[in-house]
Parts: C-alpha cells; sequence; structure tokens
C-alpha cells in the first residue's frame, strides 16, 4: 500500500476521532443538572383533577426528589371535556398520566412511550345502584348508561361480553355520582378507588361490575411521554422516571402524610377521610408489597394488544416497537454508521468473496458427514411430528367438541334460552378459543426452540414481578376451586432469563398446581436467590404422583393428556415445555412429589450477576 493512501486513512481516522469526541461531549453534557445551574422547567399533565390517585407525584414534589433531579415540575390537573393526552402530544406538557388507551393513539400514529405502570391493574370499572334492578353485566342494555373517555377497557368488557356498545343508550359523562344516585342514569364508568366513597357517605348501597371478571386484567394508571421527548433529553426523562418512582414509594408508605398534604397544597375538594379510602383501596392495585413500583411488563402489553386487536380495536399487525421506555437506551449514531459503512462494506464485500471459496472447498469435504447428519435429525424431527400430532389432536379434539357442541345449541336454541344461560355458553366457546391459541403457541415456541429457530433471549429482570404476574394470571382458577395462593417472594432476587419463556415455565407451574389441588387446599410459592442462581418453588397440596409415573414424568413418548381434581385437562406436554425452556437458559426444572400429600416443583435459573 503506498504512503498517499496510507495518509488518506490515518487523515480520515484522524476526522473521524475528533467528530466522535465532539459527539461524546455533546452527549455527556445531558446528564443530571448540577445543583449551580437553574432548574429544567417541565410540565406533568394529569389525567384528572387532583387527589391521591397522583399521590407519587405529589410526594416527590414536596420531598425534592424533582428539585434534587433538576427539575422545577409543574403538576397541571385536568378539567372535564379536556383531552389530557393531547396536551402531551401537541407539546404544552412533557408528560402525561394515560391509561391502555394509549395502544389505541400508537395504532392511530401517536408515538407514545409508556415510561412506567403504577397501577398494576386497572380501577376501571361500572357501578350501579343496588335497586336499579340490575343484577348482571347484561341487563346495561335496558338502562341509561355514562362512561367517560379513555375507558377502551370498559368498551372492550362489552364487547367481550356479547354487549354491543351502538345498543346502549350512552349519555355524556358528568363525572358527578348524584346523576347515578338520584338515578338520572342506571350506570356509570367509575374508579373503584373514588367514586364508591359518595354512595358510602350517602348510604346509598351500589353493586360494581369490572372488567377482571371477564378475564380483561389490564394496566391502570401509567406515565407516559413521546418518542421525540426520549430521543432528545433521554437524561431528562431518566431523571424525571427516577424521581417519581421514588414519590410513588414515599407515597405508598406514607399515605396519610400524603393525604394531607393535598389538603393543604391541592385544595380541599376531597376530605381528609375521602382521600384515606383512595389510598386504602389503591394498595392491592398498586400492589407495592410485592411488585416494585412503576414495574413494566413488555410481555403484558403484548396481551393487552392482542385482547384489544381481538375485539377489532386495534390493528393486529401494531408495531410495538419503542412503545415501552428503555432505560438503557443510547442516543442513534444512525448518521455516524452510514458514514463509515460505505469503506466497510467494499472490505467486507472482498473478504467474502476469499471467505466463499474456502467454505465452498470446506463444504464439499463434509459433505458426506453432513448427509449423515442431517438423516438422523430427519429421524427425530419425524419422532417429534408424530408426538405432536398426537397431543395436538387431543387437546383441539377436545377444544373443537366444546365449540361444536355449544354452537349447536346456540343455533337450535339460543332464542330460547336466558342471558345468564347464555353468558355461560359464551365464557365457555371462549375459554376453549384462548385454550386451544394458549396450547399453539406453547407448542409453536417450543418446536422453534428444538430445531434451532429460537434461543432464549436474556436480559436482567426482576424476579417477584415476573412470579407474581404469572400467579396473578391462575387466581380467579384458584378462586373458583377455594384453593389459597401463599407467596413468599424475594424482592431484591433478579434473573438472567427470557421473559416470555419464563412467564410460560411459571404460568404452566402454578396453573398445574392449582389444576392438582382439591378444594379447601393451598398452593405455597417461594422465590429466593443463592449461590448465583434463582430459585422458584411451586408446592401443592394435591393428590400427588404416583413413583412410576414421577420416573418417567420428562419422557415425551409417554406423555398423555392429564386431568385436574375438577376434570380440567391439560396437553401433557407442559412439563416438558418447561424443562426444555428452563435448559435453554442453562437452568434446570426438577419435580419431587408423593402420592396422595402433594407435589413440588423447583425451578433453577441463572442469577443476573450483581453490579
Amino acid at each position: 500500500m503506498d504512503d498517499g493512501v496510507l495518509r488518506m486513512i490515518r487523515a480520515a481516522f484522524l476526522v473521524l476521532s475528533l467528530w466522535l469526541l465532539g459527539c461524546g461531549t455533546l452527549l455527556a453534557g445531558d446528564g443530571v443538572a448540577p445543583s449551580s445551574q437553574p432548574l429544567d422547567k417541565i410540565t406533568l399533565q394529569l389525567k384528572w383533577r387532583h387527589q391521591f390517585q397522583f399521590a407519587g407525584y405529589y410526594a416527590a414534589d414536596a420531598m425534592g426528589y424533582y428539585r434534587d433531579a433538576g427539575l422545577d415540575v409543574q403538576i397541571v390537573e385536568a378539567r372535564p371535556g379536556e383531552e389530557p393526552m393531547l396536551e402531551v402530544v401537541e407539546g404544552r406538557a412533557e408528560f402525561g398520566v394515560g391509561t391502555t388507551d394509549l395502544l389505541l393513539m400508537r395504532d392511530k400514529g401517536v408515538p407514545g412511550v409508556v415510561l412506567a405502570d403504577f397501577f398494576q391493574h386497572s380501577p376501571v370499572a361500572l357501578m350501579v345502584r343496588k335497586d336499579s334492578g340490575i343484577r348482571n353485566i347484561h341487563e346495561l342494555a335496558k338502562g341509561r348508561l355514562m362512561i367517560e373517555p379513555h375507558s377502551a377497557e370498559l368498551i372492550a368488557y362489552l364487547t367481550d361480553e356479547g354487549i354491543s356498545p351502538d345498543a346502549l343508550e350512552l349519555v355524556e359523562h358528568d363525572f358527578d355520582t348524584a346523576s347515578l344516585i338520584d338515578g338520572t342514569v342506571d350506570a356509570m364508568s367509575v374508579y373503584i378507588s373514588d367514586e364508591p366513597f359518595a354512595l358510602k357517605v350517602r348510604g346509598v348501597d351500589y353493586l360494581i361490575f369490572q372488567p377482571i371478571e371477564a378475564g380483561i386484567d389490564f394496566y391502570g394508571d401509567n406515565l407516559f411521554t413521546i418518542r421525540e421527548q426520549v430521543e432528545r433529553n433521554p437524561e431528562r426523562v431518566r431523571r424525571f422516571l427516577d424521581a417519581s418512582v421514588r414519590g410513588w414509594q414515599y407515597a405508598m408508605a406514607n399515605p396519610d402524610e400524603i393525604a394531607a398534604l393535598i389538603t393543604q397544597r391541592y385544595g380541599d375538594r376531597k376530605s381528609l377521610e375521602w382521600l384515606m379510602f383512595e389510598a386504602e383501596q389503591m394498595q392491592p392495585l398498586i400492589n407495592a408489597d410485592i411488585i416494585a413500583a412503576g414495574y413494566v411488563n413488555a410481555g403484558r402489553w403484548d396481551r393487552i394488544a392482542e385482547r384489544y386487536a381481538g375485539f377489532a380495536m386495534i390493528n393486529p399487525d401494531i408495531d410495538l416497537d419503542g412503545f415501552i421506555y428503555d432505560p438503557d437506551g443510547r442516543p442513534d449514531y444512525g448518521f455516524l454508521y452510514r458514514l463509515i459503512g460505505i469503506p466497510i462494506a467494499v472490505a467486507a464485500i472482498l473478504a467474502a468473496l476469499v471467505f466463499w471459496f474456502v467454505w465452498m472447498n470446506r463444504r464439499l469435504r463434509f459433505e458426506v458427514a453432513e448427509r449423515a447428519e442431517a438423516q438422523a435429525e430427519l429421524e427425530s424431527l419425524n419422532g417429534q411430528k408424530s408426538l405432536l400430532l398426537s397431543i395436538v389432536g387431543h387437546d383441539l379434539r377436545s377444544a373443537f367438541n366444546v365449540l361444536l357442541n355449544y354452537g349447536e345449541l346456540l343455533v337450535d336454541g339460543g332464542d330460547r334460552m336466558d342471558k345468564p344461560r347464555l353468558a355461560g355458553i359464551h365464557r365457555n366457546l371462549r375459554d376453549a378459543a384462548q385454550g386451544a391459541y394458549a396450547l399453539l403457541n406453547n407448542l409453536l415456541d417450543w418446536a422453534a426452540l428444538q430445531a434451532g429457530q429460537r434461543e432464549a433471549a436474556v436480559e436482567t429482570l426482576a424476579a417477584a414481578p415476573l412470579v407474581a404476574q404469572a400467579a396473578a394470571q391462575v387466581v380467579p382458577q384458584a378462586e373458583a376451586k377455594d384453593v389459597e395462593i401463599r407467596m413468599d417472594l424475594a424482592e431484591d432476587a433478579m434473573v438472567h432469563a427470557d421473559s416470555r419463556m419464563t412467564e410460560t415455565i411459571l404460568r404452566n407451574l402454578i396453573g398445574n398446581a392449582v389444576k392438582f389441588t382439591k378444594a379447601g387446599g393451598t398452593v405455597s410459592i417461594g422465590l429466593r436467590q443463592d449461590a448465583g442462581r434463582i430459585e422458584v418453588m411451586v408446592a401443592d397440596t394435591g393428590v400427588g404422583i404416583a413413583p412410576d409415573r414421577l420416573d418417567h414424568l420428562f419422557d415425551r413418548e409417554t406423555k398423555h393428556p392429564t386431568i385436574g381434581t375438577e376434570g380440567e385437562q391439560g396437553s401433557g406436554l407442559g412439563l416438558v415445555l418447561c424443562r426444555d425452556f428452563a435448559a435453554a437458559h442453562g437452568g434446570e426444572l426438577r419435580i419431587d412429589s408423593e402420592l396422595g400429600t402433594g407435589t413440588t416443583a423447583f425451578l433453577y435459573l441463572p442469577a443476573a450477576a450483581e453490579a
């Protein structure tokens, strides 16, 4: 290579180095604001008027967490008729408090970003007077109903129950419980942590209908911004989020102090007693004793999107890339990559040609060996195919029997059935369809893993929320059987795992424990971190497993559908799935059982390395 070319290369690298140094200096300037600098003024737009629902933000301001982060935060309440989300989208506020309606806005092209989910369960519900004559959700169709904006989950709830919103007599929401008390309307959307207090102090009995009764368990209030804010001010977003999380931790640990603060600083629209009622009702919705403040489960947002898509409320192909805030995100270096990409691409093409010739020679040399290996793999896949066909055939036949039998009932006599019976048939149809869908998803993941097309996408995760979320999904099943679920979770445990695979394992293990435990029994769930690994223990007081079956529990060739205490059926492949998913992490699944006493499953996964 001549001296001229060498000089050009050295000059190019010098310019590039200086350019990168300048970019690094600019990026470093967006760190935490020193105390000597003016505070960064930003606006937080609430979704309603000042009350305990937003306690964490008030605490972050009052305790100086925002100021310590170099921020001067103006907390703005909303008024009836306003559109809080648009305040952020249109740039009048940097951050806002939203709901799962962000998915509907995302589907319309609004680049919202969820920073934190402080309400792990939504408080949105429908409330009626107990003396109204309305005893179930289907009887709402004969009354006047107020549903507030941004209550898409209520629309999903009604749709899931077979009630078309077009068939309802909807009245514009006036946000006044007097309309329900005096009979102006028959039902209204409420927060279970708020409006019921107004009826309680008036001595008016009421009934509550919640989406969770139909298996619609969505997130409640979240903290959000837009993509431009994250890209242009990444450190400000991080500082604001961290301070807000600290505020929520303080507020839920000191509710009486923050309730008094609200009355003093934000007006006495609500009495101290009302605010304390709100604080008490919010505790199980936020679940702060189990789940870290603001914890966001990306997989749960995927499932919420699937439910909305199932009700034709959003596009099934909605793009959620960037919808969940990544605190480890970095500025976009795309321009730099494009700048240096051309010479690298040329060099890569030349290198590729050389390696192609080498590869062709090696390929010819090992062709015979590869053919033998391919033949063995084909035989293995044929065995797996037969197993999968057998299991899928059995379970899908069961699901389709339910669909066909109940479908014939609806066709032959649906018009003569009362609404409660129709509702039961609809639930059975839904459960059968969801069961078949879950089976196919699990088998596809497992098959991809076996074929080497899927690997564990490991990341550092808080283990306790993963376990708690999986347990929450089987709570309705446990309550229906009068089975108690007890949890003892190490909150500081961190796991290095694929969230989707881990959730599948936990859901299978906890679901099996409930399935094989008789009414009145107990399922115990433990979580601890020791010796570089996470141990999750799921123990039931169920029927147990015979020794001869226990020895062959993970043998694929001998799997058969299993029957629970109430006649529930499983695919018979669940534990094989769990074992293989655990192995993909370098982990282990062990089962101990005693016939007639119960079964204990031990899941071991690698713990995240301590910082």
